[in-house]
């Protein structure tokens, strides 16, 4: 049991505990205020406890909060007591109450924040609890590690190694938690445009995100149907086209000038490109020739 007053246990020690309440004199209330420091250096009023008891502890009324660190029991004004703790008479810090109030002041904690390029350490910094991390999310290494094609572009940071989507760092912590947080940068090839046109003249197009050295995935292509509805070309059905009465079904293709040019789909991307269907005329003409006079 404990041998001191007690009155604003919070957290369960370690072991078993007993009460005894003290009736002896009139209880004289006394407000225990504790007081946390906020990102501009000034104190605020994390929570407010009553008690009628006329000595505090160190380790019991001023308690570890999450996101801050206590003063010193020196820099607290707390004194050693020998008649604290248990019977053993190991004692502790105390601090006597006299005022109404008494304000308890915790300095605000930083945790490190490690972020990662690869399996290099890009930056490591200790950063102010709940303090704002788009500026550290802002940041840019200067290349991709050194076992990623130099030509990818950097892609944001990531919760875990892997860079998955979902574990976006920017998207789930907005502001620094009370532990060690690791983040890791993420490379990719540089997006590029695809333009889809519906018709071999041109049309309105459907755009699709290409990468840099890459192929053009056949899914992006729209399905090719004929007047009949009969599919000639797998593709994204969303995005369907059909190709004229009487014509012939070539393939896609792309454009220079007037000329159509056969796309290969082994074809590595380089930059922005526009795609059109290609298909022929397939009618016949009759032509008749007439002896002259």
């Amino acid at each position: 049991h404990y041998l001191f007053d007690v009155q604003t246990i919070e957290l369960m020690p370690g072991e078993n505990v007993d009460f005894w309440c003290d009736l002896d004199g009139a209880p004289i209330e006394h407000t225990l205020i504790y007081m946390g420091e906020g990102l501009d250096g000034n104190y605020y009023e994390l929570k407010r406890i009553p008690t009628v008891f006329g000595r505090i502890t160190y380790e019991e009324e001023y308690h570890p909060i999450e996101g801050y660190n206590r003063l010193s029991p020196e820099e607290a004004d707390f004194y050693w007591a020998d008649d604290l703790g248990d019977p053993d008479g190991k004692g502790g810090y105390a601090f006597d109450l006299y005022g109404s109030e008494v304000e308890l002041k915790y300095l605000r904690a930083s945790f490190p924040l490690k972020m990662f390029n690869g399996k290099d350490e890009y930056k490591s910094e200790d950063v102010r609890y709940e303090e704002e991390l788009a500026p550290y999310f802002n940041l840019v290494p200067d290349k991709p590690p050194e076992d990623f094609p130099q030509y990818y572009e950097f892609k944001g940071w990531y919760l875990r190694p892997q860079c998955a989507e979902g574990t976006e760092a920017r998207d789930h912590l907005k502001i620094m938690p009370a532990k060690l947080v690791h983040v890791y940068a993420k490379w990719g090839p540089p997006e590029l445009k695809g333009y889809f046109y519906p018709r071999r003249d041109g049309g309105t197009p459907s755009t699709e995100t290409l990468f840099y050295g890459q192929r053009v995935k056949p899914e992006l292509f729209p399905t090719v149907k004929d007047a009949y509805g009969n599919i000639l070309s797998v593709g994204d059905d969303t995005k369907a086209i059909s190709i004229p009465k009487g014509y012939h079904w070539m393939g896609w293709s792309t454009k220079e000038g007037d000329r159509y040019i056969p796309f290969n789909l082994e074809t590595i991307v380089a930059k922005d490109m526009s795609f059109y269907p290609y298909y022929v005329n397939l009618d016949k003409f009759k032509v008749i020739y007439e002896a002259g006079e």
